[in-house]
């Protein structure tokens, strides 16, 4: 604050927060966020934008993907994201459709447990998989008998992951066998409801953001 001959100044210094929005090239509320290469991507509802760094940083598009862009996972030097439309692969400044099934919408992604090469893919009805061999991408399908909303995925052990759904609580997948096995989670062991439970791994811990908080 400065006292002057005249009224009163206030003097702002350097912000430690910079905002990035439509006047920056990001468009769109913000879905997910990766770092992947050194470069920071961002998903929002009108697709996929990766940050240019300088004395003027701003945000320019990935060619080939539109729409809401939920999750972005890196499989070694590669990187996936999940979008309304399906899954697809960046490659350079475009990305490249890898699957689309059933609604076509990929809520999130995750390495198969156990199988860095092999992802897991959450769909707004459900699961499928994709498998890196020789250096492309196999549509691996449907994993059959489960359905749910996927929203969120994070590990629970070596051989089994949470998942985070829309309107069916909480599920914990297991990997022993070569089909994955369903553990249920609702009302009765704790939650608050069955809808908009989100997992997520806080601090080496796992959590779940639900309609009533942050629950453990």
């Amino acid at each position: 604050w400065l006292g002057l001959d005249r009224g009163l100044s206030r003097i702002e210094t350097r912000a430690s927060l910079s905002r990035f929005d439509e006047r920056s090239g990001l468009p769109g509320g913000v879905l997910s966020l990766h770092r992947h290469g050194g470069r920071l991507y961002v998903g929002t509802g009108q697709g996929l934008f990766r940050l240019e760094p300088g004395s003027d940083p701003h945000f320019t598009p990935i060619r080939g993907i539109r729409g809401q862009t939920y999750a972005l996972l890196s499989v070694g030097t590669r990187l996936l994201a999940g979008n309304n439309e399906g899954t697809f692969e960046v490659r350079g400044d475009e990305a490249l459709l890898l699957q689309s099934g059933g609604t076509g919408t990929t809520m999130a992604l995750h390495a198969w447990p156990g199988n860095p090469a092999r992802v897991l893919v959450g769909l707004w009805d459900g699961f499928a998989s994709l498998r890196l061999e020789n250096e492309h991408w196999i549509d691996e399908g449907r994993i059959p008998g489960i359905s749910a909303e996927v929203s969120s995925f994070a590990g629970a052990g070596e051989d089994s992951l949470w998942v985070g759904t829309w309107n069916s609580g909480v599920l914990r997948l297991r990997f022993a066998a070569a089909t994955p096995t369903v553990e249920r989670f609702g009302v009765e062991h704790g939650l608050p409801a069955l809808d908009d439970n989100y997992v997520q791994r806080i601090g080496g811990a796992t959590r779940w953001s639900t309609n009533r908080g942050i629950y453990r």
